[in-house]
């Protein structure tokens, strides 16, 4: 019970967001009827919306197509700007419901839903419709398991459960269609013999969030700074081993002289006791509070290069290594959006590439091992920012709109 609460006092910031975010909801939107009920329609359903259901708003809507959103966590002002409609749902049950009532007045034509849990999926399958049912894949608690080739994992009650594993699993082989994330679910199929249509959509960049990019290679503050955005936890407290701890670094960006500047994610932020300590002694460490999805761009555009990790941390429990090869984090369009140079570990292999191919930023093998002052003062940084403007226009999100519809479309 102490646990519980704990953890729920660490949690307090993301549940005030969560609760002003319905609020807003209330105030603003609920009971209305925003939605054109002549044009064609996809509902996304989500238990967290993220960057990556917002793009796909954005670029359907650049064909013709609105969205409605049906989510338990979203940051309602950001989503407001690509959806239709928001409708929340507190328990995976009301869900079919929620759809129903929209079926009675709107043209739908697909229900675009998730996993984690493979529950919100299954109460779907279980739905008389006469709509297609995708899935959009985020990541797989299947493909990690079957990666990884373990079967040392709890029954029940964690994402990388037995339970879990099946659902998915049985939701992949049932629905109509799935927009894969990456190439690991690609993989994930044709080992399994899984027939249902799938296709790669990899996460794109929102143009409105594009920053001011400077027309020079120097340093914006007179010291080179790089940001970290996205999910860290405190010490030995991360429950899924799933993040290498970032404070343990902060002697090597003292040394170089570059400041480190952390925004924990929205999602998941906590309390940084070690991380504080790090930084009242360390005149180069820097812990911020997290910043929204609207926000995150322009704060992130102060500094000079983002970093996406340090490296995979050597006993790592929540995802394979297939996983590594194909992952694009959130976080690198971020960094695109913000006209931030990326810093990248060789073994996100996927981003790597993105990065030499474009010109883009840094690739190094171990953290421990590069000279970061000497990393910085030798890169083309006026390069690789020129680049970024490239490389984020060609992969902005509304350029995928009319594949992402003709898939929707080939699996109804």
């Amino acid at each position: 019970m102490l646990n519980k609460v704990a953890y729920l006092w660490e949690r307090r910031r993301v549940l005030k967001n969560m609760a002003g975010n319905y609020f807003s909801w209330l105030l603003n939107e609920a009971g209305r009827k925003n939605a054109d009920p002549e044009l064609p329609t996809i509902i996304c359903v989500r238990r967290t919306a993220r960057t990556r259901i917002h793009n796909h708003a954005l670029s359907l809507g650049k064909v013709g197509v609105q969205t409605i959103l049906i989510a338990h966590a979203y940051d309602y002002h950001y989503q407001k700007e690509t959806f239709s409609e928001i409708h929340p749902w507190l328990h995976i049950k009301q869900i079919p419901g929620l759809i129903n009532k929209l079926q009675r007045r709107l043209n739908i034509i697909a229900v675009i839903s998730s996993h984690q849990p493979a529950a919100q999926t299954e109460v779907l399958l279980e739905m008389k419709r006469d709509f297609p049912l995708l899935i959009d894949h985020h990541d797989s608690a299947w493909s990690q398991v079957y990666f990884q080739g373990t079967t040392d994992i709890p029954e029940s009650g964690a994402w990388l459960s037995q339970s879990e594993v099946a659902s998915e699993e049985k939701c992949y082989r049932s629905v109509d269609g799935v927009i894969a994330r990456n190439g690991e679910l690609i993989e994930l199929f044709e080992e399994n013999q899984v027939k249902t249509p799938v296709k790669v959509f990899e996460d794109r960049c929102y143009r409105p969030s594009f920053q001011p990019v400077p027309e020079h290679g120097r340093p914006k503050s007179g010291q080179w700074s790089i940001a970290y955005a996205g999910a860290v936890f405190s010490g030995n407290e991360d429950p899924r081993n799933s993040h290498p701890q970032l404070v343990a670094y902060g002697d090597t960006f003292n040394r170089a002289n570059v400041h480190f500047h952390i925004y924990p994610s929205p999602l998941h932020e906590y309390s940084y006791p070690d991380y504080h300590a790090e930084a009242a002694r360390n005149p180069f460490f820097h812990i911020h509070r997290s910043v929204g999805y609207r926000q995150i761009q322009r704060t992130l555009s102060a500094y000079d290069l983002g970093l996406i990790n340090i490296e995979t941390p050597a006993a790592f429990t929540l995802f394979s290594s297939k996983h590594f090869q194909y992952h694009i984090h959130a976080k690198f369009h971020a960094y695109m959006e913000a006209g931030l140079p990326i810093i990248v570990p060789a073994c996100f292999k996927r981003e790597a590439e993105i990065v030499h191919e474009w010109g883009i930023g840094i690739v190094f093998e171990k953290f421990h091992d590069i000279n970061l002052a000497e990393l910085l003062d030798g890169a083309n940084i006026h390069s690789m920012r020129q680049s970024i403007c490239r490389a984020r226009e060609a992969w902005a999100a509304e350029n995928q709109g009319e594949d992402l519809l003709a898939f929707i479309s080939m699996c109804s």
